[in-house]
C-alpha cells in the first residue's frame, strides 16, 4: 500500500525517436522472481502523474550505460574498471533478474575489480554496478 518513487536520468541519442520508447517497470520479490510489472509510454507516463525528478525529496539516481569490463565474453575471469571514492557494489543476474552474485569493494579513485564467472552456466548476464549514486549496467557474455 506504499507509494515510493525512483528517479533515473538518461541520455538518449539525437536519432532515438521519444514516442516509441516505453518506460518499463516490475516490482521483484525477495526470491528474485517477478511478481507484477507494467509498461508505458513516456506521454502516458506523464499523463498519469509519474513523479516530477526535480522533487530534491525523491530518490535519483544517474543512470549511465558504459564502463569498461574485460575480456567480454569471459569463461573464468573478467574485469571491471572504477573510478570512485568509497563503496562500489557489483551485482550480476541472469537474464531473468535473478540475482547469481553480488560483492561490495571499498575503493579509493581507479580501480580493477575482478568479476569470477567460473561457476556461471554459459550465458548472458548483467553486470551492475553501484556507486557515488549512479547505476550502471552492462551485458556479460559467459562461455
Amino acid at each position: 500500500g506504499s507509494t515510493h518513487y525512483v528517479c533515473f536520468s538518461v541520455t538518449l541519442p539525437n536519432t532515438w525517436d521519444e514516442t516509441k520508447i516505453h518506460i518499463i517497470s516490475f516490482l521483484r520479490n525477495s526470491s528474485s522472481t517477478i511478481d507484477n510489472a507494467g509498461k508505458e509510454t513516456i506521454e502516458s507516463a506523464v499523463i498519469n502523474g509519474y513523479a516530477d525528478c526535480t522533487n530534491t525529496s525523491v530518490e535519483s539516481y544517474k543512470f549511465d550505460e558504459k564502463f569498461t569490463l574485460f575480456p567480454n565474453p569471459t569463461n573464468g575471469v573478467t574485469y571491471i574498471n572504477v573510478r570512485t571514492q568509497g563503496k562500489a557494489t557489483i551485482t550480476i543476474t541472469d537474464m531473468n533478474g535473478k540475482l547469481v552474485g553480488q560483492r561490495e569493494y571499498e575503493v579509493s579513485g581507479k580501480s580493477t575489480l575482478p568479476i569470477v564467472t567460473n561457476g556461471l552456466q554459459s550465458g548472458v548476464y548483467f553486470v551492475t554496478l553501484t556507486s557515488d549514486n549512479k547505476i550502471q549496467r552492462q551485458k556479460l557474455i559467459v562461455e
